[in-house]
């Protein structure tokens, strides 16, 4: 699984970008990508802290300790 940012153009010419959580899969000898979920829009002010939340709860079973 990794993160990736997905960037969107509108109609006026701006762009939007968002963060959507990926995971590679072999589908009939294939590889292909699935996008899990969405994480929002990184114009968010508030995604960095729910960002920060789901590494926390993830870190539980990782075998990684956070700073």
């Amino acid at each position: 699984m990794f993160i990736r940012e997905k960037r969107r153009t509108n109609k006026d010419g701006t762009v939007v970008t968002y963060l959507q959580l990926v995971e590679n899969r072999r589908v009939e000898g294939k590889t292909g990508q699935r996008v899990l979920c969405t994480l929002g829009r990184t114009d968010d002010p508030t995604l960095p802290r729910r960002l920060s939340a789901l590494v926390e709860t993830a870190s539980r079973y990782a075998e990684v300790e956070l700073p």
